[in-house]
């Protein structure tokens, strides 16, 4: 134990700006000022290298007493260094560092990017690809080559448009608490299965709403955390992961179609195919013969999750509903059958992308409404 004297101030909290380098570990939290004591939280880095502003309540030496992640514990300043980071007391700072989540935001809240940036690369990756080798190698000898091209070109820029507005659209992250704030469920709702207490964000989650572990905040009407977009799916962006997902299925089934129209035309206009056909594709049409390869691995993935989620909307559940169970033994109060689920489901593709929680973060000011009333709005069964 460090024998230092300890500074309290928690009557004037000192914030601390810590920036971390290229390569970094995770800071650990320590339930004492010792680097044997047991660790209960770990501070981690956020996309793009923005940094992160923490208050400090109590110092000891080089040792810092924080609340993180709904703990209060110790960070050793003398111990930054040697992990790939470097922190400095600050009076002033922008607000989108002081962001407890794992997520990276944008000046003025213009864009979340979620911390699985690696998997939205590969979306992107796996999108771009077969789609620059259908328009430069696949439809190179076609009749009326423009066309296809017109229409492949569409079909990427809508594609990757939805992709885009998806990953980057703040999924519908709750505000925390501060710590000095005691949440407490409403009278009467003690034993409600909706309502919870979130002890990292120190606040009630509303119905239907989750803590999502990869991006460290709490996500209103969370459905999924999708690593192939980067982010959560929830409240705010799943219309847009929705479009994405049908706009994919279009463009992979484009793709499949060209590219077997220029074997057909090759190979089976004068009847004269190889005997050895697939060794011919390799040796002469190895570019379209990848495209068509990577269409059809990414059908199967990509055409049953459309249809899981168009199950779900059938039912009015979410991801995270269904895989747990929610209503095996309760019943669901935003089932209204299943033709109404589908025009609810339907008609909220249409609709405006609701405003950002995130009030300090976000351009607009958000109208003054209930979160439980927020709760029951998924598929369009709001009371009005």
């Amino acid at each position: 134990m460090n024998e230092e004297e300890e500074e309290d101030m928690t009557s004037a909290p000192v914030q601390f700006r810590f920036v971390p380098r290229f390569r970094r570990q995770n800071i650990p939290v320590l339930q004492e000022p010792s680097p044997l004591s047991r660790c209960v939280a770990s501070i981690q880095g956020k996309p793009l290298g923005q940094a992160r502003v923490i208050t400090a309540y109590k110092r000891q030496g080089s040792w810092l007493w924080i609340w993180w992640d709904g703990r209060f514990g110790w960070v050793d300043l003398s111990n930054l260094e040697s992990r790939g980071w470097r922190a400095s007391q600050v009076s002033s700072f922008d607000p989108r560092e002081s962001f407890a989540g794992d997520n990276f935001i944008a000046p003025r809240g213009l864009f979340v990017l979620g911390p699985d940036l690696g998997g939205f690369f590969a979306t992107n990756l796996m999108t771009t690809v077969p789609s620059i080798i259908v328009f430069t190698s696949t439809v190179k000898n076609f009749p009326h080559a423009a066309v296809f091209k017109v229409v492949l070109a569409y079909l990427y820029a809508t594609t990757t448009y939805l992709l885009w507005r998806a990953a980057l659209t703040e999924p519908g992250i709750l505000p925390r608490n501060p710590p000095d704030a005691k949440p407490s469920l409403p009278a009467g709702c003690e034993d409600a299965p909706d309502l919870k207490i979130c002890h990292t964000c120190n606040l009630v989650r509303p119905a239907r709403s989750k803590h999502c572990g990869s991006c460290n905040n709490c996500v209103e009407l969370f459905d999924h955390h999708c690593p192939w977009l980067g982010t959560c799916v929830a409240r705010r962006n799943y219309a847009w992961f929705s479009l994405f997902l049908m706009s994919e299925v279009i463009l992979i089934i484009y793709v499949a179609f060209v590219t077997a129209l220029r074997f057909r035309a090759e190979y089976l206009k004068f009847g004269d195919v190889p005997r050895d056909f697939a060794a011919d594709l390799v040796e002469h049409d190895p570019w379209p013969l990848a495209a068509l390869a990577v269409a059809v691995a990414l059908s199967f993935p990509v055409i049953s999750l459309l249809a899981f989620h168009w199950r779900l909307a059938a039912i009015a559940q979410t991801t995270n509903e269904s895989v747990r169970g929610v209503y095996r033994h309760h019943s669901n109060r935003n089932n209204l059958g299943c033709r109404a689920n589908c025009a609810n489901a339907a008609l909220n593709l249409c609709r405006h992308t609701p405003p950002s929680r995130i009030l300090h973060l976000d351009r607009r000011k958000p109208p003054e409404r209930d979160l439980e009333l927020h709760s029951r709005c998924f598929y369009g069964t709001c009371p009005s």
